[in-house]
């Protein structure tokens, strides 16, 4: 999932923060710790792009979250 420099929307760095989602988005989760920000990193294995088979976790990750409110 890169852009090579054929696309219209390449730029020099745009492919520097991974090449998978998951490979950008620990970039981003690295970036934000880096500034402070205190936060929680779950991946859901074999969900793929169906989002209805993250329901559960995001409802357990939501009861803890208001638990602690």
């Amino acid at each position: 999932m890169t852009v090579g420099p054929q696309s219209p929307f390449w730029m020099e760095g745009i492919n520097d923060s991974g090449e998978t989602r998951v490979d950008r988005l620990r970039s981003l989760e690295t970036g934000l710790r880096s500034i402070g920000v205190d936060l929680r990193f779950d991946t859901v294995p074999g969900v793929s792009h169906d989002g209805t088979g993250i329901q559960g976790p995001v409802k357990a990750f939501f009861s803890q979250v208001l638990a602690g409110a």
